[in-house]
């Protein structure tokens, strides 16, 4: 049977074209939708690590030492510098402590003069007269043997008078009355005697007791103005560096309370952090952080990394913003780049830190994405 349509015709037709080719298409298709269908599963397996972000700082794991001045007083000497390097213990500051210099010298003066005292009280006591040292207990014993020598002349001038008055009551001139007024005033007055020498020498007993006294009190001040002639030397109670030198020079006057420098503790270096209370949720002790420097271009030079160390409990609120703290330690002491070069991790440095909260799938991220266009986020006051 002969073909409705010659060969020419049918090779030219659309039913010839599509019998050609439909194979190469179709297998095609197939492998494009297999493609599609591979990623979509695959974003039910494929993680990628979801960050919180905060900007900081690296700082000592200590928080900065104010160095006062603990009196008034006048700079004598000082060795302080902007970023010094001191020792726990160094000298810094002298101030002038002549006026208790001057104090101290005379209450030592002051008890080695009662202490001469003192001396002399014993040698009196002791009716060593002749090697009394001082002028004040010179002129004491000589005014007691002045004294001794008017008791003892008015004795003498009794006993006279007794005897005249014995003579008489003998010849039975005067009555046994007048002898005994006369007895009895010799008798007073040698008792006025004994009286006098007990009660001088219990005065110098008192005198003793009130200069030890007076020298123990003259020691315990010593004690204290040596104690207080040491905050008149400050030193560095830290070691670290000098931060927030105030400038004083010789000659300057420091008033109590007044700060001249701070000294940043040397010791363990770690990452102090600002993070919003949006995200200060997601975040735990211990959890992993990475470290992008701003002095260190990460390209080159890579991240440092840490853990989580402590987490503030109270806000902080910076340019009106409220903020949690969140301190971090560092694993690493230094970066390198592939020459071998190293740059050091030092206080100071700024630092973007993002804090590993968790893996997500891509399909459980895509899904965040939709729940975000259709149930929009509330809009913060």
């Amino acid at each position: 049977m002969n073909p409705i349509f010659p060969p020419e015709i049918i090779k030219a037709s659309v039913e010839s074209h599509f019998s050609r080719f439909s194979k190469n298409s179709r297998l095609i298709y197939f492998v494009v939708l297999l493609v599609f269908c591979l990623v979509i599963v695959s974003m039910f397996f494929i993680k990628t690590e979801i960050t919180v972000q905060g900007r900081g700082i690296f700082r000592s794991s200590s928080e900065s030492v104010s160095i006062v001045s603990p009196v008034v007083a006048e700079v004598k000497k000082t060795v302080l510098r902007e970023n010094q390097s001191v020792r726990k213990g160094d000298t810094l500051v002298w101030l002038d402590y002549e006026k208790i210099e001057k104090r101290i010298v005379h209450i030592e003066n002051l008890i080695l003069e009662n202490e001469a005292y003192l001396n002399d009280i014993s040698r009196m006591l002791e009716y060593k007269y002749s090697a009394l040292e001082t002028d004040l207990f010179c002129s004491t014993h000589s005014s007691y043997r002045q004294k001794l020598k008017e008791y003892n002349l008015n004795i003498g001038l009794q006993e006279k008078v007794y005897s005249r008055a014995k003579q008489l009551f003998d010849k039975q001139v005067i009555p046994i009355a007048e002898l005994e007024e006369k007895e009895f005033a010799l008798h007073k007055i040698r008792e006025d005697l004994k009286n006098y020498i007990q009660s001088t020498r219990n005065e110098w007993e008192s005198l003793a007791v009130s200069y030890r006294l007076e020298n123990k009190k003259y020691m315990s001040e010593i004690v204290n103005l040596q104690n207080d002639k040491k905050n008149f030397i400050i030193t560095a109670p830290e070691s670290g560096h000098i931060t927030n030198y105030s400038g004083i020079k010789v000659g300057s006057f420091v008033t109590t309370g007044e700060s001249i420098a701070e000294i940043s503790p040397d010791g363990e270096i770690l990452a102090e952090h600002l993070v919003s209370p949006k995200d200060i949720g997601y975040l735990q002790v211990y959890m992993p952080v990475i470290f992008q420097i701003d002095a260190y271009n990460y390209n080159q030079w890579g991240l440092a990394s840490g853990r989580i160390i402590e987490i503030s409990n109270e806000i902080y609120v910076v340019n009106n913003q409220p903020f949690f703290k969140v301190r971090s330690s560092l694993d690493q002491s230094h970066l390198s780049l592939k020459n071998g070069y190293k740059g050091s991790l030092k206080k100071g440095l700024t630092v973007t830190a993002r804090f590993k909260v968790t893996k997500r799938t891509l399909a459980q991220l895509l899904f965040d994405k939709t729940d975000d266009w259709l149930n929009p986020k509330i809009i913060s006051e």
